[in-house]
């Protein structure tokens, strides 16, 4: 699906070149080009206003620095025009180098609903399984089912919620202008899993915790407050 030059051409159809890659009239995607970096500031821009919650990406110099640095790997979406469609990214995560976030996707208004977010979905998971990452995580916004159901359809598990987490957005032909709060989503995938995990927990945690180590195919054994003897208050 990759080429040596990053790129990733996807279609519902699934027809497949000579060259590995798979051919779409809608888009080609693949790896941003340093030039195409405004064009992704238009994008976000068309698609939430000024209300995007990561400022970076209204900044084109910033959007340059970021992939340069290795902080950011962006793919665009472009179509038969050579313009911008959309976009995503695999970011550095700080805590562990070896998880990365699927974050900064965003699809011009008119291309809702078109498979494009499944297209980056796709498109994310081979490059961070090449580069032989444990896992990956991805946040969205409630109010926009487009990028949950995506995330749902490459076997990302719900893990955490965040009530009011960021401020409210404005999505463009999506819904009308509101003062609430968005709600944040976290999911989950491992690629490689690890076996037999020790777990440590509250016992009033016990069941949720379960449930939510399960959905991400784990093997693990749950020691709780009765177990390793301590009190719920310490």
């Amino acid at each position: 699906m990759n080429n040596a030059q990053g790129k990733v051409s996807l279609q519902r159809q699934n027809n497949t070149n000579v060259h590995g890659e798979k051919s779409t009239p809608l888009a080609l995607i693949r790896t941003m080009r340093p030039e195409e970096a405004a064009d992704v500031c238009r994008c976000v821009h068309n698609c939430y206003g000024f209300s995007y919650p990561n400022r970076d990406m209204y900044d084109s110099e910033r959007i340059k620095v970021l992939n340069r640095d290795g902080n950011m790997v962006s793919y665009v979406a472009i179509d038969h025009n050579n313009r911008v469609i959309g976009h995503a990214a695999l970011e550095l995560n700080t805590y562990n180098p070896m998880v990365t976030e699927f974050g900064n996707a965003f699809v011009l208004p008119e291309y809702r609903g078109s498979g494009l977010l499944n297209m980056f979905a796709e498109a994310l998971v081979e490059a961070a399984t090449e580069k032989q990452l444990a896992g990956a995580f991805v946040g969205s916004v409630c109010a926009h089912p487009y990028s949950q159901k995506a995330a749902h359809k490459m076997r990302f598990s719900d893990t955490a919620l965040f009530l009011s987490r960021l401020p409210n957005m404005e999505f463009q032909r999506l819904r009308s202008a509101s003062n609430q709060r968005e709600n944040l989503l976290y999911s989950f995938r491992f690629f490689y899993l690890n076996t037999d995990i020790n777990l440590y927990v509250p016992q009033h945690h016990a069941q949720i915790i379960k449930r939510i180590y399960r959905s991400l195919g784990l093997r693990f054994t749950l020691k709780t407050s009765s177990t390793y003897g301590c009190s719920r208050n310490r």
